[in-house]
């Protein structure tokens, strides 16, 4: 597991602002917010990814904050986004004309390619907020 400061990485749960949230990586999340997750991540790889790549930590494999962890980016690695109105579907080329819809095709026909960890959960939504107030 892994530690998060402000200003640092340990290990073992998460620490941020002297508050400590346990972390359980076996625990089987049924729900996940695309759209929050999208966001969590977002804030991760702006803020926090650069401080571990240029202080070259490395995220232990079970780490939710590792980006090979998250589970909707398979998906979001395959969404094509042409113009405002235009997104198509990296998986079966079907076209959209708003990203919510692109998110639900993925949830009826791609559902087979979500797996790994869900970032939203109160814990890990709170943080990456909390990080970034």
């Amino acid at each position: 597991m892994l530690h998060c400061f402000r200003h640092g990485l340990l290990s073992s749960s998460i620490l941020l602002d002297s508050r400590i949230l346990q972390t359980n990586p076996d625990a089987h999340e049924v729900h996940c917010s695309r759209e929050r997750s999208r966001a969590a991540w977002e804030a991760i790889d702006e803020y926090l990814m650069p401080f571990v790549e240029k202080e070259k930590y490395e995220l232990p494999s079970k780490c939710r904050l590792r980006p090979d962890n998250d589970m909707f980016r398979e998906q979001e690695q395959h969404k094509i986004h042409f113009d405002i109105n235009e997104w198509h579907c990296g998986f079966c080329k079907k076209a959209f004309r708003a990203e919510k819809f692109i998110d639900q095709h993925f949830e009826n026909r791609h559902k087979n390619l979500v797996d790994n960890v869900c970032l939203h959960n109160s814990d890990y939504i709170s943080l990456v907020y909390a990080y970034l107030s």
